[in-house]
């Protein structure tokens, strides 16, 4: 039997940064409210459904302004249906991700990460490019 298969085109990714801390998400939120003037709200969790009835909850919190806007990503699921814990198995070293939509030119990805970067409880950052990362679709949602 012929199969056709469906190409749609994924819209562009946001750019993103690499958090690895020991610190509670709650704590991890304070600091980067502190560091970038902002306000991070806890969200609902996310459940991103597999095939064959594999889930994974994740949990984010969220800073919104007209321009600019952040998107604090838990790597590891809270709560697992399978061995499936990881939204982007690629960076198992990371444990949050900072997805960054910016609108303007100002601050740039490189200044925002020297913010995040300036927090206590964060031991590393870096700054992330999914454009070759095979699970990137986990994080549009």
């Amino acid at each position: 039997m012929k199969k056709s298969l469906l190409e749609k085109e994924l819209p562009d990714m946001p750019d993103a940064l690499g958090i690895v801390t020991s610190c509670k998400e709650y704590t991890l939120a304070w600091q980067l409210d502190k560091a970038l003037q902002a306000r991070f709200v806890k969200q609902e969790d996310i459940s991103i459904e597999f095939k064959k009835g594999k889930a994974l909850q994740l949990s984010h919190l969220l800073h919104r302004e007209p321009f600019i806007s952040y998107r604090l990503v838990r790597n590891k699921g809270t709560e697992t249906t399978t061995s499936l814990s990881w939204i982007i198995p690629e960076f198992k070293q990371f444990d949050y991700f900072l997805l960054i939509e910016n609108e303007t030119e100002e601050p740039g990805v490189p200044e925002i990460l020297e913010k995040v970067k300036s927090c206590s409880c964060v031991q590393f950052g870096s700054i992330i490019n999914f454009n070759e990362v095979k699970s990137k679709e986990n994080l549009l949602f």
